[in-house]
């Protein structure tokens, strides 16, 4: 957002919902956080998310991306607990790794199962605080351009499409074990 602000860079992906009257925004990925747990979980299915409350967690570092760690935190706060961590990464690879190896169970989005990682199961939290969206961002009051207003254009193609194949199959984004 900052590097919008400051005309660092041109567009920009972002977490809604953006609320800076500076930046226009398109939609173009829904997506939910998952819980990432080893193959000695406590995870209980009827317990959902609060089955893991005395579990140590592994997140991605607050410096990476402060929306998401402060996402996870909220949202184990709604499950009733503050989450223990005991890691943090730069990367959601080395976090998967982590919740292999057996140091924490991890919230990640729900398309890092797509990184198939042996040992490392994915479980719908069922929770509506687990979603969010993903939205291009751009300022308001500066020419786009031809590349910038293309590629604006694009991704709405690509988000249109995506969303109207999910609604003739049934199904919004991926959906974990």
């Amino acid at each position: 957002m900052d590097a919008l602000r400051q005309e660092e860079i041109d567009l920009g992906f972002v977490r809604m919902p953006v609320t800076d009257p500076r930046l226009e925004c398109l939609p173009v990925l829904h997506e939910r956080l998952v819980a990432a747990v080893g193959p000695r979980s406590a995870w209980r299915r009827r317990a959902g998310l609060g089955s893991l409350s005395e579990q140590p967690f592994v997140v991605c570092a607050r410096a990476i991306s402060a929306s998401y760690y402060d996402h996870v935190v909220a949202l184990c706060r709604a499950a009733g607990f503050t989450p223990r961590i005991v890691a943090e990464t730069n990367e959601r690879f080395s976090l998967l790794q982590l919740v292999r190896a057996g140091v924490g169970a991890a919230l990640v989005p729900s398309a890092a199962a797509s990184m198939r990682v042996p040992g490392v199961g994915f479980k719908d939290v069922r929770r509506a605080q687990a979603a969010w969206d993903i939205a291009l961002a751009w300022r308001s009051q500066t020419d786009r351009g031809p590349l910038v207003a293309e590629f604006v254009r694009i991704a709405g193609q690509v988000y249109e499409r995506r969303s109207a194949l999910g609604r003739a199959s049934g199904r919004g984004s991926s959906r974990p074990d």
